[in-house]
């Protein structure tokens, strides 16, 4: 039968309907056929068995394949045989099969049932096309059906080839399947085990062990942690796509002892890790030595800048330097500080600090103009004067820091982090109660006694009781209630004095261990009992040998707390009007010490400012900020002068 050009042309339109309407059925034929069936790794195992396991590849099968395997070689003659005759029934199928042959029978069955149905006498085209369609729809199932047969042709090539195995051969290869599938039990249920001792030991390390980043590390400190977001990590993962984003060239955190700056700089670089290099220079350099090491990072800052990825495009990584003890590196001389502060701004301790520490104005000045630039984008790998690097610092001390490097705006903003008080109280001690119940929940589920010897942070004691109750079945009445715990009460009861002093955050963190480990060794007393008793030890008076009493064992005892007190005074940031304020009772001779010491300070950061910036203006390279900043300084200045003159009159 002829067909015409025009019914050519339908049963084109026909067949890519088709094709684009079982798009989806071929993808998964061909996904599906990408796994062989179970009887296909059964003839491939059939054929390669030659007496040992390795041949098999045993030791890469799962336990379910194995169990699949040993079902096969323990079916009889007759089971076998109906494989190879369904393999030999596959190579038969691809052997008659006839693209071009079965094409065109299918175009000329459709044509044959238009005829018979008498449908092209009265032109009806939509039923025509129907017609078209249903057979070639049929042509390409049996073409898709072919299609998997060809992918397992070796497969049926394989099983057809085979031999049945002996009684012997089988009953050997059954041996080995048995003994690989209980090795893979044994292995499997060590895994599990594992696994339970490794989040139990997780669990250890996050409570007692800071992990992960400022979240995770630091219970509370909302504020702080919000600033520092604000101030550095957000800018910091937008530099990434815009480099024109400003970054801070330093961040300060400054505080007593124990507060957790260092804990905040961790944090800050594993919350960070992702779109930054994290640099930690917290080792042993000696002051000499900083610049130079400064210097050489920068030059690694550069070079990690201008990297490639796979994709040849340019990696702009971020390099963050992580340095603890700022003032070792950044401090003052006395001489200095006697100039720019008078003789009252500060005491014995910082004088001899100073006088070990101090750098010199050349030292200060190249450090300076440094940070003027080191965070920005390098516009080349020679670009000496940028790197997209940032100092990230901790400071005991940061009132000893030479206040030009403090007071250059947007270069090294300061965050204090003050010894937990109030809400930042109650977080901490939530934090660790709930620690603690996740812990002993973790214990509860781990079955075998001896693997609490494979814990570390947990006393010898309480690993012998936690066993004890593993072996006599009363384990499960291990509990922490962290939900009903009045946690303000916490804050009223520790809060920071002058009188007592203050626990640092880290004090917090031993308290709670040394909790944890005395509940698991003696649950007579709840979790809750430990903690409140330890933390009462702490807090109460202590007398010396000599005969002295300590007003509180308090880690940050009085004397320390109000030096802190009297630096986080002296530094906090202006609030508004606060200058005039202070000024206005100076006038009144109003002033107590405090307040004059920080009106000083308030004078002193702003001369700095006003120095720096003149100081770029000769250059020429203020920038439109910094020149509305040095206009307003001015102008300050000059009121200033005014309110005296009218004074004087």
């Amino acid at each position: 039968m002829q067909v015409t050009l025009n019914t050519q042309k339908i049963l084109k339109s026909s067949n890519l309907q088709f094709y684009v309407k079982n798009e989806q059925q071929k993808s998964l034929v061909q996904q599906n056929s990408m796994e062989l069936s179970n009887f296909n790794s059964i003839g491939r195992s059939l054929i390669s068995f030659k007496g040992d396991s390795g041949s098999l590849k045993l030791s890469e099968k799962t336990i379910e394949q194995l169990e699949e395997l040993k079902k096969v070689y323990k079916s009889n003659q007759d089971e076998i045989d109906k494989k190879k005759k369904a393999a030999q029934a596959n190579l038969d199928k691809i052997a008659a099969w006839n693209w071009n042959k079965e094409y065109n029978q299918q175009k000329v069955d459709a044509e044959n049932e238009i005829d018979r149905k008498d449908l092209s006498r009265f032109w009806n085209p939509f039923k025509c096309n129907a017609i078209r369609e249903k057979h070639y729809n049929e042509f390409h199932k049996k073409e898709l059906a072919i299609d998997e047969l060809k992918r397992r042709k070796e497969v049926d090539e394989a099983i057809i080839s085979s031999s049945p195995l002996s009684t012997s051969q089988v009953k050997i290869l059954i041996e080995q399947i048995d003994a690989m599938i209980e090795q893979k039990k044994q292995l499997e249920k060590q895994k599990i085990r594992q696994e339970g001792i490794d989040g139990v030991q997780r669990t250890i390390n996050a409570m007692f062990n800071k992990s992960g980043g400022l979240k995770d590390r630091i219970a509370g400190y909302d504020y702080e942690k919000d600033e520092i977001t604000k101030m550095f990590v957000e800018p910091l993962a937008k530099s990434k796509d815009d480099p024109t984003v400003k970054v801070p060239s330093a961040v300060l955190l400054h505080g007593a002892t124990g507060t957790g700056k260092t804990t905040f700089l961790n944090g800050i670089g594993e919350q960070s890790k992702d779109f930054a290099e994290v640099v930690d220079l917290s080792v042993d350099i000696d002051a000499e030595d900083f610049p130079k090491e400064v210097k050489r990072q920068m030059e690694k800052a550069r070079a990690r800048y201008f990297e490639l990825d796979d994709n040849k495009n340019l990696k702009k990584t971020r390099t963050i330097l992580l340095v603890n003890e700022a003032e070792r590196f950044l401090s003052m001389t006395p001489e200095e500080a006697k100039i720019l502060y008078g003789e009252n701004m500060f005491d014995a301790m910082d004088i001899e600090y100073m006088e070990n520490y101090g750098q010199s104005a050349e030292y200060i000045n190249e450090f300076k103009s440094l940070l003027d630039t080191c965070s920005e984008a390098p516009r080349h790998i020679n670009d000496t004067q940028r790197g997209a690097l940032t100092i990230f610092i901790t400071s005991n001390y940061p009132h000893l820091i030479h206040p030009d490097l403090l007071s250059r705006d947007g270069k090294m903003p300061f965050i204090a982090i003050n010894p937990a008080r109030n809400e930042n109280i109650e977080a901490v001690v939530e934090h660790y109660f709930k620690k603690a119940n996740e812990l002993v929940e973790k214990i509860k589920l781990m079955k075998e006694p001896s693997d609490i010897d494979c814990l570390v942070g947990i006393t010898k004691k309480a690993k012998e009781n936690i066993k004890k109750m593993m072996e006599n079945g009363t384990i499960n009445s291990l509990h922490v209630d962290y939900k009903n715990i009045p946690y303000d009460k916490f804050a009223q009861e520790f809060n920071p004095s002058m009188k007592k002093g203050a626990f640092s955050n880290d004090s917090y963190r031993k308290i709670a261990e040394k909790s944890c480990n005395m509940y698991l060794e003696d649950p007579s007393h709840n979790y809750e009992y430990y903690f409140i008793d330890n933390l009462d030890r702490e807090d109460r008076s202590k007398k010396l040998p000599n005969g002295a009493v300590i007003p509180s064992g308090r880690d940050i005892n009085p004397q320390r707390y109000k030096k802190f007190v009297s630096i986080y005074n002296m530094l906090a940031p202006a609030e508004h009007n606060e200058k005039e304020s202070l000024i206005r009772m100076e006038r009144m001779n109003l002033l107590d010490e405090k307040a004059q010491k920080r009106l000083d300070y308030i004078r002193i950061k702003e001369a700095s400012e006003l120095r720096n910036l003149e100081e770029k203006e000769a250059m020429g390279t203020l920038s439109e900020d910094e020149q509305i900043r040095l206009k307003a300084l001015r102008a300050e200045i000059v009121q200033g002068n005014e309110d005296d003159n009218e004074d004087d009159e």
